[in-house]
């Protein structure tokens, strides 16, 4: 058994389902219809007004696992990781029992200088803009009725023009003789392979082609959300074939 419903909205006849009994019980679907009827008045839909109802207790946790599932479709795994990193690090512990309609300018602020108290003044840049995007997703579905805004908030950075020298390369590789055989192999592929620190720590034996030394990123891993392929040298190979043992499965950085 469901309850559902039809109602007038903005002048256009809308059927709805209520819910399904017995979760549902006769006076809470009544509940529900006088709520729907009532906010209709005002042109609000009963998807809406779902929303609005559900934010009553809705938590910023709550609302942020909402978000991510959300997220999930249209960004690549790590991107989603930095995020959730992001959240459990530094938004969760300030706000995260928080009602997310109760948020305001200085649970923002506040969030901020949380980071900021860690000495992570760059990371506090990155955390401010995760936490914006998230109340502006839940704005878009009426969990909360607007975004407290700012103005240059964020602490100024300056671009990153450093880069290794040959020489300085060149003591990072001998470096890496000496710090154990998985660092040692990740730091010298990283210089061979000129590729993200991430997509080489998640490298795995499937996506490396030893007869054609090719190494395919797949697309839900990489930043552009397409298959990228990287040519694999010869002191790239002399690092794997030393790694790959018959039968070898899974991450080839596995400890």
């Amino acid at each position: 058994l469901v309850w559902a419903m039809r109602l007038t909205v903005n002048g256009n006849r809308v059927y709805h389902t209520v819910g399904g009994y017995p979760a549902v019980s006769l006076s809470e679907a009544r509940k529900r219809v006088s709520a729907y009827i009532s906010r209709a008045r005002d042109g609000s839909s009963p998807e809406e007004t779902d929303a609005r109802l559900q934010a009553e207790t809705l938590t910023v946790s709550a609302t942020h696992a909402l978000y991510i599932q959300a997220m999930k479709n249209s960004l690549a795994k790590n991107t989603i990781a930095l995020k959730e990193a992001m959240f459990r690090d530094h938004i969760l512990p300030v706000a995260g029992k928080r009602l997310i309609r109760k948020i305001r300018r200085a649970d923002v602020v506040e969030i901020v200088e949380f980071v900021k108290s860690k000495g992570m003044k760059i990371q506090a840049n990155r955390v401010f803009s995760e936490f914006m995007a998230m109340l502006r997703w839940a704005e878009q579905r009426d969990y909360i009725d607007g975004v407290p805004s700012f103005n240059k908030f964020k602490t100024k950075e300056q671009p990153r023009r450093r880069t290794l020298t040959g020489e300085e390369l060149g003591v990072l590789w001998e470096v890496s003789k000496d710090i154990g055989k998985l660092s040692g192999d990740f730091i010298r592929l990283l210089i061979l392979s000129g590729q993200r620190r991430d997509d080489v720590r998640l490298m795995r034996w499937d996506e490396i082609d030893m007869k054609s030394c090719t190494w395919t990123i797949p697309a839900d891993r990489y930043k552009t959300r397409m298959t990228h392929v990287v040519p694999l040298s010869t002191p790239i190979m002399k690092v794997l074939h030393a790694r790959n043992k018959e039968g070898v499965t899974g991450f080839v950085l596995a400890g």
